[in-house]
């Protein structure tokens, strides 16, 4: 292996991944005789143990959560541009509709519906 090698990230990542994987397998050994070099299968098998229960926390996981909706708004007709007849607009409707759930009367004050301006 040569130094420019070394500086490539997909070698490096590799190489570096297969320290650590036999970091693990001397680790069980040593947890499970004492000593570092064990040949009993030991290592094998907690390896196997953590790679399936990675598999059941993966397939135990709850989907993920739909996305929120935003609140709907009583049906009062578009908003205006300018910013002082929208609020207007937002309290009229607000006073035509008592409850966020009731629908707004078709005609009001800045309503397409409404014959008044």
């Amino acid at each position: 292996m040569t130094r420019q090698q070394l500086l490539d990230p997909c070698i490096n990542i590799r190489i570096g991944a297969a320290i650590l994987a036999d970091a693990d397998r001397q680790a069980a050994c040593i947890f499970n005789t004492g000593r570092a070099g064990c040949r009993n299968g030991y290592p094998d098998k907690v390896l196997a143990a953590a790679a399936g229960m990675a598999r059941v926390e993966q397939a135990a996981a709850p989907p993920p959560a739909p996305s929120p909706q935003p609140p709907a708004r009583p049906a009062c007709g578009p908003l205006p541009f300018d910013l002082f007849e929208r609020a207007a607009h937002l309290r009229a409707c607000a006073e035509r509709t008592p409850d966020a759930g009731a629908e707004a009367p078709a005609a009001g004050p800045h309503n397409e519906a409404s014959t008044e301006q």
